[in-house]
């Protein structure tokens, strides 16, 4: 059974991604990303970030990662608080260790893509 359904399905993953997003608006790291301007894009990235953790096909190449998100300036430290607040969103919505484990991996991957200051 994928991850997707272990969990319920699309009820769950979407209590999952609003506790997340929550956090993301509290967070001075990174809330400056999330304006209602943007908010269809950052769901949809959401949408998509969700599908290739519980092991979807990834419908965005790396290098396309890298352009859309390279206006950014995503510092390190920001990347790396978007994973810290999706870990707690899942470890509060009762996902297993070694799911989590899997999931960060997953969205861990294309750091190097979407970083564009190693600070």
């Amino acid at each position: 059974m994928n991850l997707y359904h272990k969990y319920g399905g699309m009820s769950f993953w979407n209590e999952v991604l609003n506790n997340f997003y929550s956090k993301a608006l509290q967070s001075e790291k990174i809330n400056q990303f999330l304006t209602p301007e943007n908010f269809p894009h950052i769901q949809a990235m959401l949408i998509s970030q969700l599908e290739m953790s519980l092991g979807a096909q990834n419908r965005y190449s790396m290098e396309g990662l890298m352009e859309t998100h390279m206006h950014l300036e995503i510092t390190s430290s920001q990347y790396n608080e978007w994973i810290s607040l999706y870990k707690e969103a899942l470890i509060e919505n009762y996902v297993l260790y070694e799911d989590i484990e899997k999931i960060i991996r997953v969205l861990q991957a294309p750091k190097k893509f979407i970083v564009s200051k190693n600070y």
